[in-house]
């Protein structure tokens, strides 16, 4: 029987799983999971991705008593990257796109190009988090490091290099980066060029079911596994669009993670102004579609407060979490899971909840079930009056 595993990697969890066709039906053997922390030194905030890579190669290792497994694929959270230099040598630690370098970039992202036009180029309306502003805090900053980078990999293609040595760009994870033209199937030449960023860091882009090429000499030895990598829909997102059954064009989706993307996949972008002014986003989708969307904050607000109960010596686990949550009313406080504040990593989760409470005038709490509840009320009236 031939296998096939799947990489699926969150902002807080990684899952690994093993399976095969069986009639025309995907069949999940089995899965595995593993922790994804990030790393909060001093004033940055990286993402820990080495311990990523690890967890894949114990995965690899793991799922070798099923023998017959042919290729791995990866999808991951998308504008995170990886700089290389000439030798293929990390330049620096992978920034988390929450890492607070970038809070005061988007006033000066669009004094070179305003939002509105942006969003023609691209279809994209771009906050800090995206690739587009993490590279040009480097220009803005002088940051010599972009005149030492060879290629710029997002984070499923970094791994894929990590595996294969060989480094491929796949367009939806692309898609994240807001450098793309809106027709999602090459680089933006003149957005590139407005910002001030080497061209050549670029590679070509690939669509999904490409190969990346077979695992690398050390990683068999040290796995016993030897199978082909290929890009997939590498955008955690365009993953799990593609995995909706009978999903037609103009059918409503909504994919409920770290955070919460709502909208639908069509032929081509739309960057009309009605669009603009509603929020909405173009990105790539599978099989050179596009899927236009909003999304706002959502499971992260809950990771913010499982990190601030760590330091408090309470480990809960999402199960826990779940728990404690009440399922009889939405009785309130309510937050803005799109706040700007509550949005920032760091610091004490429960305190910046209290603060954005009093400054809506609403009560405090205490109890952890009541932020839980808070928490978890907040995100479903926001999914709920979404506009």
């Amino acid at each position: 029987m031939k296998y096939a595993i799947a990489v699926d990697l969150g902002a807080s969890s990684g899952k690994m799983a093993i399976g095969h066709l069986e009639k025309e039906k995907i069949v999940i053997d089995e899965y595995r999971n593993f922790v994804n922390r990030p790393v909060d030194i001093g004033t940055a905030l990286y993402w820990d991705v080495f311990s990523l890579y690890n967890s894949v190669l114990d995965g690899l290792t793991y799922f070798q008593k099923y023998g017959g497994t042919k290729t791995v694929g990866i999808d991951t959270w998308g504008a995170t990257f990886g700089l290389l230099d000439a030798k293929g040598r990390l330049l620096e630690p992978v920034y988390h796109y929450r890492d607070r370098r970038t809070v005061d970039v988007m006033e000066k992202l669009y004094k070179n190009i305003d939002a509105k036009m942006l969003f023609q180029w691209t279809g994209c309306q771009c906050n800090r988090t995206y690739t587009l502003p993490q590279l040009y805090e480097y220009v803005i900053e002088q940051n010599p490091i972009l005149k030492f980078t060879s290629k710029l990999l997002l984070l499923p293609d970094l791994l894929g290099y990590f595996l294969t040595g060989n480094a491929l760009t796949e367009t939806t994870i692309a898609g994240t980066t807001g450098l793309l033209e809106k027709s999602m199937d090459k680089w933006s030449e003149r957005v590139i060029e407005k910002y001030e960023l080497p061209r050549t860091i670029f590679g070509t882009l690939e669509h999904s079911g490409v190969s990346k090429g077979r695992l690398r000499k050390d990683v068999i030895v040290d796995t016993g596994a030897d199978m082909e990598v290929l890009t997939v829909a590498e955008h955690d997102s365009a993953s799990a669009v593609l995995a909706i059954p009978k999903l037609k064009e103009g059918d409503l989706y909504i994919s409920i993670g770290t955070n919460i993307s709502m909208g639908v996949e069509t032929s081509k972008a739309n960057t009309s102004d009605p669009a603009f002014y509603s929020g909405l986003k173009n990105t790539a989708g599978f099989g050179g579609r596009t899927i236009v969307y909003r999304d706002f904050s959502a499971c992260w607000h809950l990771n913010e407060f499982i990190r601030t109960c760590r330091g408090e010596g309470k480990n809960y686990s999402f199960e826990q979490i779940v728990g404690m949550a009440e399922e009889d009313a939405c009785t309130g406080p309510w937050i803005d899971v799109e706040d700007l504040d509550l949005c920032k990593a760091g610091g004490n989760y429960k305190e910046q909840i209290n603060l954005f409470l009093s400054r809506t005038n609403q009560k405090g709490i205490s109890e952890d079930y009541e932020f839980v509840n808070c928490i978890h009320q907040s995100i479903a009236m926001k999914v709920k009056h979404y506009k």
